[in-house]
């Protein structure tokens, strides 16, 4: 009977064990299953810091779903709210005393003019790029533009004039993407912190151009590549593809 006793015991520790790995690999999967389809993690707003005032009292500025928000790290003050339509979509801190963005709305070109505010959130001095067929601000104060003739060029976001860097000519292309180097992204290109601007086709082929202050493209063997980071050491450039899942480093 005692023998019996012991091995019933042991059945059911064994089946409440598997019960247990069964609910830990349903949670698991379901996890890596949300992953893959892009839903959006719970209760996460934040989108983007913006910059950093290292000057007393030391004010971080960042972007959430909310809006345009700032705090020195005891309470937070919201300095332009989102709104429908009107949704803030990435912002660049310029010096200690203006806030430059751009919002989502495409009514009358809505998107194309690149708005400011001061750090107290009092609106400031708009700037047009409406005369452009796209126009995108990137976190380090410069706005891609894209014309009707196909040309990509590079502008400050407070002068509509003349532009800084021409990434060249490129007919029945978009923005793909930006690329800076981790923590550079609110820096200006130069030999130090460079950029890479992705552009793609209709048919899936890329055009990739470096900037560190001038304009080059790379091979023509890059056209099938996307990248998603990159890095510079030893005069030598390594950005990382991708290739379905699979991460693999490219040395230019």
């Amino acid at each position: 009977m005692k023998k019996k006793h012991i091995l019933t015991s042991i059945a059911l520790t064994l089946l409440l064990s598997f019960m247990l790995l069964s609910c830990n690999a349903d949670a698991t999967a379901g996890l890596f299953r949300q992953i893959s389809e892009s839903k959006a993690p719970v209760g996460i707003v934040y989108k983007q810091i913006v910059g950093l005032d290292t000057t007393a009292p030391k004010t971080l500025y960042y972007l959430t779903d909310e809006g345009l928000l700032k705090t020195d790290g005891t309470s937070s003050t919201k300095l332009v709210a989102n709104a429908e339509e009107n949704i803030i979509t990435i912002a660049y801190l310029d010096g200690s005393t203006t806030i430059a963005y751009q919002v989502n709305k495409n009514a009358n070109n809505g998107y194309k003019v690149i708005k400011t505010t001061d750090v107290s959130g009092v609106a400031g001095t708009s700037y047009d790029f409406s005369a452009f067929v796209n126009a995108k601000l990137l976190p380090n104060g410069l706005v891609l533009t894209k014309d009707s003739s196909h040309v990509f060029e590079l502008y400050d976001y407070d002068d509509t004039t003349a532009p800084t860097i021409s990434i060249g000519t490129y007919t029945d292309y978009d923005l793909s993407s930006v690329v800076q180097l981790s923590g550079k992204e609110h820096e200006a290109p130069s030999v130090t912190t460079p950029m890479l601007v992705s552009l793609v086709n209709e048919s899936g082929n890329y055009k990739h151009v470096y900037v560190d202050g001038s304009a080059t493209e790379l091979a023509t063997s890059t056209s099938g590549m996307r990248f998603t980071a990159m890095s510079v050491a030893n005069a030598s450039l390594y950005l990382m593809e991708l290739d379905d899942s699979e991460g693999i480093i490219y040395k230019a």
